[in-house]
């Protein structure tokens, strides 16, 4: 396996053979126990080898060292995630991007098209609209979503400065055009109603 830094900084690791791994992101290994989020499949003895081979390596690596005088936590693993194979590979056009979630970016990167840092809020948001667009809001709290988001992406569309909003969330998607809003017989749902529709 060979290391690879990429021009955002991002660390890659490239196999010569594609891997029959299955892996966890970081922050879903988090929330369980460490073994059921470790690497599964033919491939993942080797891979599980290599992280504890790195374990070893980091312990007393002189960037460890260095960090430990500073007072800052050492770097003590490496966590190998999202294993994936490119081949023949299909580019398309893609909508403007707004976002810092991993595999946003990883689509545009693939598309060599770019991802504009987060958004804030909407205001700023529909500043920076040049046309059709994906935003990634990483919220936990759908209150939140709500407010900060939602509604007033809602007042975008019903003052016609969006055309249509589609919203997913995890395997919920709501479309809604302007048109629609014209059917004022329905009754307002609040978001966390949505789910019963």
């Amino acid at each position: 396996m060979q290391l690879v830094t990429t021009s955002h900084e991002d660390w890659l690791v490239h196999s010569e053979h594609a891997l029959d791994v299955r892996t966890a992101t970081p922050e879903s290994a988090a929330r369980g126990p460490l073994e059921e989020a470790m690497p599964q499949g033919r491939d993942a003895p080797a891979l599980r080898r290599l992280m504890t081979e790195l374990q070893m390596l980091l312990h007393e690596h002189p960037v460890n060292v260095a960090r430990q005088r500073r007072g800052v936590p050492e770097i003590n693993a490496v966590w190998f995630h999202g294993a994936g194979e490119i081949r023949d590979l299909q580019r398309y056009a893609l909508p403007q991007a707004f976002g810092d979630d991993l595999y946003l970016r990883g689509i545009y990167r693939l598309n060599l098209a770019d991802v504009t840092a987060a958004a804030t809020d909407v205001r700023s948001m529909l500043a920076r609209l040049r046309s059709r667009a994906v935003v990634v809001v990483a919220a936990n709290d759908v209150d939140v979503l709500e407010a900060a988001w939602i509604a007033p992406l809602t007042r975008a569309l019903t003052t016609g400065a969006i055309a249509r909003l589609d919203i997913v969330l995890d395997c919920w998607r709501v479309t809604v055009a302007r048109h629609a809003l014209l059917k004022f017989w329905r009754g307002a749902r609040a978001p966390a109603e949505w789910a019963a529709c």
